[in-house]
Protein backbone atom coordinates (compact mmCIF):
# COMPACT_ATOMS: atom_id res chain seq x y z
CA UNK A 1 0.00 0.00 0.00
CA UNK A 2 2.90 2.39 0.70
CA UNK A 3 4.61 1.36 -2.51
CA UNK A 4 1.67 2.04 -4.82
CA UNK A 5 2.24 5.81 -5.19
CA UNK A 6 5.96 5.26 -5.72
CA UNK A 7 5.56 2.49 -8.28
CA UNK A 8 2.43 3.53 -10.17
CA UNK A 9 2.16 7.32 -9.79
CA UNK A 10 5.84 8.24 -9.85
CA UNK A 11 5.52 10.11 -6.57
CA UNK A 12 6.85 9.55 -3.10
CA UNK A 13 10.18 8.57 -1.64
CA UNK A 14 11.32 5.03 -1.13
CA UNK A 15 13.57 5.77 1.86
CA UNK A 16 13.47 7.02 5.42
CA UNK A 17 13.37 10.78 5.57
CA UNK A 18 15.20 11.17 8.86
CA UNK A 19 18.51 9.62 9.80
CA UNK A 20 19.54 10.41 13.37
CA UNK A 21 23.24 9.84 12.67
CA UNK A 22 23.52 12.64 10.09
CA UNK A 23 24.78 16.05 11.27
CA UNK A 24 22.46 19.03 10.66
CA UNK A 25 24.78 20.58 8.06
CA UNK A 26 24.87 17.39 6.02
CA UNK A 27 21.13 16.97 6.50
CA UNK A 28 20.50 20.46 5.09
CA UNK A 29 22.83 19.73 2.17
CA UNK A 30 21.08 16.40 1.51
CA UNK A 31 17.68 18.08 1.64
CA UNK A 32 18.83 20.72 -0.83
CA UNK A 33 20.41 18.11 -3.09
CA UNK A 34 17.25 15.99 -2.91
CA UNK A 35 15.15 19.01 -3.86
CA UNK A 36 17.47 19.78 -6.81
CA UNK A 37 17.25 16.17 -8.00
CA UNK A 38 13.47 16.27 -7.67
CA UNK A 39 13.30 19.49 -9.69
CA UNK A 40 15.62 18.08 -12.36
CA UNK A 41 13.43 15.00 -12.59
CA UNK A 42 10.32 17.15 -12.90
CA UNK A 43 11.98 19.19 -15.67
CA UNK A 44 12.79 15.98 -17.55
CA UNK A 45 9.21 14.77 -17.13
CA UNK A 46 7.85 18.04 -18.49
CA UNK A 47 10.29 17.98 -21.41
CA UNK A 48 9.21 14.44 -22.24
CA UNK A 49 5.57 15.47 -22.04
CA UNK A 50 6.20 18.40 -24.39
CA UNK A 51 8.08 16.14 -26.78
CA UNK A 52 5.21 13.63 -26.82
CA UNK A 53 2.68 16.42 -27.37
CA UNK A 54 4.78 17.82 -30.22
CA UNK A 55 5.03 14.40 -31.87
CA UNK A 56 1.28 13.83 -31.46
CA UNK A 57 0.55 17.27 -32.92
CA UNK A 58 2.77 16.54 -35.94
CA UNK A 59 1.10 13.16 -36.48
CA UNK A 60 -2.36 14.72 -36.17
CA UNK A 61 -1.40 17.42 -38.66
CA UNK A 62 -0.18 14.80 -41.14
CA UNK A 63 -3.40 12.82 -40.66
CA UNK A 64 -5.47 15.95 -41.21
CA UNK A 65 -3.60 16.80 -44.41
CA UNK A 66 -3.90 13.27 -45.80
CA UNK A 67 -7.59 13.17 -44.88
CA UNK A 68 -8.13 16.49 -46.60
CA UNK A 69 -6.34 15.25 -49.74
CA UNK A 70 -8.41 12.06 -49.66
CA UNK A 71 -11.60 14.10 -49.33
CA UNK A 72 -10.63 16.28 -52.29
CA UNK A 73 -9.92 13.19 -54.42
CA UNK A 74 -13.26 11.73 -53.37
CA UNK A 75 -15.09 14.93 -54.28
CA UNK A 76 -13.40 14.94 -57.70
CA UNK A 77 -14.30 11.30 -58.32
CA UNK A 78 -17.82 11.91 -57.07
CA UNK A 79 -18.37 14.83 -59.44
CA UNK A 80 -16.92 12.80 -62.35
CA UNK A 81 -19.24 9.90 -61.51
CA UNK A 82 -22.23 12.23 -61.34
CA UNK A 83 -21.41 13.71 -64.75
CA UNK A 84 -20.87 10.20 -66.19
CA UNK A 85 -24.23 9.12 -64.77
CA UNK A 86 -26.01 12.09 -66.29
CA UNK A 87 -24.29 11.42 -69.66
CA UNK A 88 -25.33 7.77 -69.52
CA UNK A 89 -28.90 8.76 -68.71
CA UNK A 90 -28.94 11.13 -71.68
CA UNK A 91 -27.51 8.45 -73.99
CA UNK A 92 -30.04 5.92 -72.73
CA UNK A 93 -32.86 8.38 -73.27
CA UNK A 94 -31.60 9.08 -76.82
CA UNK A 95 -31.38 5.34 -77.60
CA UNK A 96 -34.86 4.76 -76.20
CA UNK A 97 -36.21 7.58 -78.37
CA UNK A 98 -34.45 6.10 -81.44
CA UNK A 99 -36.05 2.74 -80.70
CA UNK A 100 -39.40 4.40 -80.17
CA UNK A 101 -39.64 3.38 -76.51
CA UNK A 102 -40.80 6.05 -74.12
Amino acid sequence: SNLEPVLFDGTGVLARDCNPGVPPDVKAWEDQRYEVFGLRGRVLQLRNELYRQRRIRILNERSRISGQERAERFETLHSEMKSDLSNLKERLQDELMELGID
